[in-house]
């Protein structure tokens, strides 16, 4: 009986550390992107970063929600080469959509869990 309890022991532990990495990402933003198209989870006020690197041109996201649940949501473009930079910005709500920059910008939803946006190339 007794080479049981290390076992079960050990198994608790792995339960346990599943657990905590499971739920240690839970209310942190969130961006997944491919080929330049994004999803971006805001959890709280505000998130900002990439949405596409390229040699020669960046392009940003700023998002910043109210507590309304309306969003200031700016899209920046960075050349690389003659330091340039280009901003667009738009306040949008749930359901609602913007022509930011080469990006369509949507505002799908708000709810516990945060506010999702999607952000689609046009180019």
């Amino acid at each position: 009986m007794t080479d049981m309890k290390p076992r079960a022991l050990a198994a608790c532990g792995v339960t346990l550390l599943v657990a905590l990495a499971s739920t240690s990402c839970s209310g942190m933003n969130s961006r997944q992107c491919r080929n330049g198209d994004c999803t971006v989870v805001v959890v709280g006020a505000q998130y900002s970063g990439d949405l596409r690197d390229t040699k020669r041109v960046d392009f940003e996201f700023e998002i910043a929600v109210a507590d309304d649940q309306s969003a200031e949501v700016t899209v920046e473009r960075e050349e690389e080469r003659t330091r340039r930079d280009e901003e667009e910005s738009a306040t949008l709500r749930p359901g609602e959509s913007a022509e930011l920059m080469t990006y369509s910008v949507e505002y799908v939803f708000h709810n516990a869990d945060g506010a999702t946006f999607e952000f689609t190339r046009t180019d």
